[in-house]
């Protein structure tokens, strides 16, 4: 049996004063608590009808209730007129949340107000309540806040927690002196510790955002947990903001998210948004974009309905004594007060931020390529190595383009492209001898020996890379201030280089009948093209990237790609060689491996911008390899290629924005 039923009989005996009524209703309360609801029905029907009306009252709420039979609204409504026009306080109530609510009768306030002030004139709390929210919103009756505070007064000194919690808002809202908010913070804290949620959320949020008071976290904690336990949505909200950011309470994100979840279940957007933040970056949660997406659209959904729709009042709401059916009672996403001053992560991008992010930055780099090769097997006078070319000093300023999209489960795609000039370097091309070599050219040094050296300056230059990387996050800190990441990928990545004119550096071989090079300080060739090199690598990455956060404004970035394999292709022209093809001269390809290095420190200028400054460094060695001249007639050489290698390295700074 419903307590509020077991209450109303307890009440029919005391209004039952002679023993004959004593007598059937004791048989009627009897019968109820065999759930024999029949027998009760017409004992109270019999006194009923013979005009008690206490047993009108009971029948009435029997019917209101669909306790024993069907649930009738006409007839609750003709039993509760019959016993509050005898003076049946309760009933008048009840007849007065009926014509209040349109149930059973027509809707009508002024007959609402009329039965709610005969009920609040015999001391009935409730209906003290529901009369002061008319007078206070002018519904039925005349707008009258004086009036609506002395009724809330009556109400509240009865214990009334909603009428306690009304006063303390009038006073609030009048927000005249301290004197005023004193008196609204009295009535606050009366209802809260009466259990009024509405009351505690505001006594929360009155210590959590120091309003016409000092700002203390742990009380805000206090009040608003107190509220949350009860199902209030914004206390929910608020309470999982202080778990979140450790204020009042030790931090937990676990904790947080709980209330966010229980504050966006109950239609909440700054709950859905901040637990779609959560969802999109596995702090407190695991990460799940698909149930980030979820909450995201339903915030979105709620937001883009009209106004009237989503923010207005259930009139109904503020009678204590709401009449429910049986039918579930839905509550709707006006009720809960939808946006509030705490402006965390509430933005419409927050979510999308976290999808798709693009960069532009500049990597100032100086790079190197060198090879030589092994032709000693092929020719008698041939050294080894007997060619051997470095371009060095390569200086560069790059532009890089990076993109990256985060897919579900815990995935992301990322890609980079970097393009640029080299500005400035130098090609030292040396030659090697054997000791018939050194003979056969009247060297002036005897045996196996560098036989020439010159440097020439590089001009007309370029170099682009394209990376591509598929990967996982791997781990993550609870609240996600660390984090590693893996990857597999691609990379494409080519220089190319011109030399131009050329200084004779060393020469053992320059006078007599065949030398070999020039005399040492001899310039030639002024602004004539030498040699163009293109060196190209296509490589597999395979990385890890490890992210620290040390506060909200900075945090440190690490990538580390190995690779394994790397396929290479390098073309030399030479332009004075006139025995040679021009593109190329000569070829060499070949396998080898290496890695990339990248570090950075990153700075949060707002929550949309980054800026980031960095190092990095690239290096790329073959492990075998085949050199071969493309001679214009004749038969072609093939050698072994001893040795190329790629490097490159530098400074960064890069502007990432989030979308």
């Amino acid at each position: 049996m419903p307590v509020k039923t077991k209450l109303l009989i307890v009440l029919f005996l005391i209004l039952s004063r002679t023993p004959v009524l004593a007598n059937e209703t004791q048989e009627a309360l009897n019968a109820i608590n065999r759930g024999d609801y029949k027998t009760a029905i017409n004992i109270w029907k019999n006194l009923a009808n013979r005009g008690n009306n206490a047993a009108q009252f009971n029948l009435g709420l029997m019917y209101l209730k669909g306790d024993g039979f069907k649930q009738n609204f006409s007839k609750a409504a003709k039993w509760f007129r019959l016993a509050a026009i005898q003076g049946n306080l309760e009933a008048q109530l009840k007849l007065g949340e009926m014509y209040f609510n349109g149930n059973g009768v027509p809707r009508d306030y002024k007959r609402a107000a009329k039965w709610y002030l005969y009920s609040s004139k015999q001391g009935n709390m409730d209906a003290q309540f529901n009369l002061g929210s008319m007078l206070e919103k002018g519904e039925g009756i005349t707008k009258n806040n004086d009036k609506a505070i002395q009724w809330f007064k009556r109400s509240a000194n009865h214990g009334h927690s909603g009428a306690q919690y009304k006063l303390g808002a009038m006073y609030d809202k009048r927000n005249t002196n301290k004197k005023e908010f004193k008196k609204a913070l009295k009535w606050y804290l009366k209802s809260g510790k009466n259990g009024n949620a509405d009351a505690q959320f505001k006594i929360g949020e009155i210590f959590d955002q120091g309003i016409k008071h000092k700002k203390d976290k742990r009380k805000a904690f206090k009040w608003y947990s107190l509220a949350a336990e009860k199902g209030h949505p914004k206390a929910q909200f608020h309470l999982g903001y202080l778990y979140e950011n450790g204020r009042g309470i030790e931090r937990n994100l676990e904790k947080a998210a709980k209330w966010y979840l229980l504050s966006a279940k109950q239609n909440h957007v700054p709950a859905q948004k901040n637990l779609a933040w959560m969802y999109v970056n596995g702090i407190g949660v695991e990460e799940d974009l698909n149930e980030a997406g979820k909450w995201y659209r339903q915030a979105e959904t709620l937001e883009n309905q009209p106004i009237d729709e989503n923010s207005k009042t259930i009139k109904a709401e503020l009678h204590t004594q709401k009449i429910k059916t049986k039918k579930s009672d839905k509550k709707s996403n006006e009720e809960f007060g939808l946006y509030e001053s705490i402006n965390s992560k509430e933005k419409d991008w927050l979510f999308k931020n976290h999808k798709l992010s693009l960069a532009i930055g500049t990597w100032f780099s100086t790079g190197e390529t060198s090879w030589n090769h092994d032709a000693s097997r092929t020719s008698s006078i041939a050294g080894n190595p007997t060619s051997e070319l470095i371009y060095e000093n390569l200086e560069s300023k790059i532009i890089e383009i990076q993109g990256e999209i985060k897919l579900p489960h815990k995935v992301f795609l990322r890609t980079q492209f970097g393009f640029g000039t080299i500005n400035d370097g130098r090609l030292v091309d040396s030659d090697f001898v054997s000791a018939a070599g050194a003979a056969s050219f009247n060297a002036s040094q005897s045996g196996p020996h560098r036989i020439s050296k010159s440097h020439s300056n590089i001009d007309d230059d370029n170099m682009w890379y394209l990376n591509l990387d598929l990967g996982y996050k791997l781990w993550a800190s609870k609240n996600n201030d660390h984090f590693t990441r893996v990857f597999i990928g691609y990379q494409h990545w080519q220089e190319k280089v011109v030399a131009i004119g050329e200084e004779q550096i060393e020469c053992t071989s320059f006078g007599g009948g065949s030398p070999f090079c020039n005399s040492p300080g001899t310039i030639t060739n002024v602004g004539q093209k030498i040699i163009t090199n293109k060196v190209r690598w296509d490589s597999l990455r395979i990385g890890l990237e490890n992210s620290f956060r040390y506060s909200k404004k900075f945090w440190f970035d690490l990538d580390l790609a190995y690779i394994p394999i790397s396929g290479l292709l390098n073309q030399d022209i030479h332009h004075l060689r006139t025995d040679l093809q021009q593109d190329p001269s000569f070829e060499m390809d070949g396998t080898g491996s290496g890695y990339n290095l990248e570090a950075n420190l990153k700075y949060s200028l707002t929550k949309k911008l980054l800026l980031s400054v960095g190092y990095k460094y690239w290096k790329i060695k073959i492990s075998d390899g085949t050199w071969k001249n493309l001679p214009v007639v004749g038969t072609q050489t093939v050698a072994n290629l001893n040795d190329l290698s790629s490097s490159r390295q530098g400074v960064t700074a890069q502007l990432e924005y989030l979308f």
